[in-house]
């Protein structure tokens, strides 16, 4: 009998509250009795067990395929609290369900706030505090060279008349307007533009399966931004059948196509025979979304006069991340353990 992948073992705990409390436990990246950061496995819910798919939010992703992970982390506070000897935690900073990664939770309400004002001020100091690996089929468009730094804005598009469906698009830099900046008031769709700081960044590539590694910073994450503006950007994230439908070769060149010029209803496989045989899997919805929150970044968390932030990192990759890289031929990066 071939040995399971790691796709197969996404949710390797135990079915009890306790084992999935003693799991998070273990996937502590930092902690100081008053602030505490874990590695959220992929497919873990913030606030259900079980994931909601629907044509408004989901990611038409089949959790029946993966399993399920039988909790989420609100479920899992309480005794997490007492394995780690506090009395309470409560959530800072999450990150989605199908998004593996750090989210932030504090012992008690001025660590949140202290926490809370940092992440705000990473915005008015223009430098994104949320930095994410992903894997994607092809690699973005960057003009000059492998690394971007731009102010874009997302915002949502009804896709009908009723407005029952909307899909999240990416605002070039060059369209956004002061008042979109400054949020001051809805477009004339009646959508109001959130703007983005992001860095983009290719850190590998394999032309051989057309895949590659990439580094995206942002201060926001609302609307699926990560695998929107990769999207926008001509390459999309392995796992995600949602923005995948966007990039389209025409005459053999990548594009990012405009969601009111896609054809809903065709359900073309976006990924090539090789990568599929590669993966051991049949379809793109097969693979667990590759989107990982390796680091995060609280400017002036120990003092803001000596402008000393907070860094915290995870020391390591998933396995199911790690696997792919390995069976993708791409160098991982070098990642430090713990914070500074």
């Amino acid at each position: 009998m071939p040995p399971l992948r790691p796709y197969d073992q996404l949710f390797p705990w135990p079915s009890s509250l306790a084992a999935f409390s003693r799991y998070l436990a273990d996937q502590v990246v930092y902690f100081d009795r008053q602030l505490l950061a874990i590695s959220k496995p992929w497919g873990v819910g913030i606030h259900r067990p079980q994931a909601t798919i629907t044509d408004k939010n989901g990611h038409l992703l089949q959790m029946a395929y993966h399993g399920s992970p039988r909790y989420c982390i609100r479920e899992a506070l309480e005794p997490l609290a007492a394995l780690m000897g506090v009395k309470r935690l409560t959530l800072v900073k999450s990150c989605e369900r199908f998004t593996s990664g750090i989210i932030l939770l504090a012992a008690d309400e001025p660590t949140a706030a202290r926490a809370q004002r940092c992440l705000r001020r990473s915005a008015a100091l223009s430098a994104p505090a949320m930095q994410y690996l992903c894997v994607t089929k092809g690699w973005p468009t960057i003009e000059g060279g492998q690394e971007l730094t731009e102010r874009v804005g997302i915002k949502l598009l009804e896709l009908d008349e009723l407005g029952d469906h909307k899909q999240p698009i990416i605002v070039p830099a060059p369209q956004l307007t002061k008042s979109m900046r400054q949020r001051r008031k809805p477009q004339a769709d009646g959508m109001i533009v959130k703007p983005v700081l992001c860095r983009l960044k290719t850190l590998n590539v394999n032309k051989s399966y057309g895949v590659a590694l990439v580094e995206l910073s942002t201060n926001i994450t609302k609307y699926s931004f990560i695998e929107c503006y990769l999207a926008n950007k001509a390459s999309f994230v392995l796992g995600d059948t949602r923005f995948s439908r966007q990039v389209q070769h025409i005459m053999g060149t990548p594009m990012s196509i405009k969601p009111t010029k896609m054809n809903y209803s065709q359900d073309i496989e976006p990924l090539a025979d090789n990568i599929l045989k590669r993966l051991g899997v049949k379809t793109n919805g097969q693979i667990p979304v590759l989107v990982h929150h390796h680091r995060l970044t609280l400017p002036y968390y120990f003092s803001k006069k000596g402008k000393q932030d907070l860094v915290i990192e995870c020391p390591k990759l998933p396995d199911h991340f790690q696997w792919t890289l390995q069976r993708l031929a791409l160098n991982p990066p070098e990642l430090t353990a713990g914070a500074n």
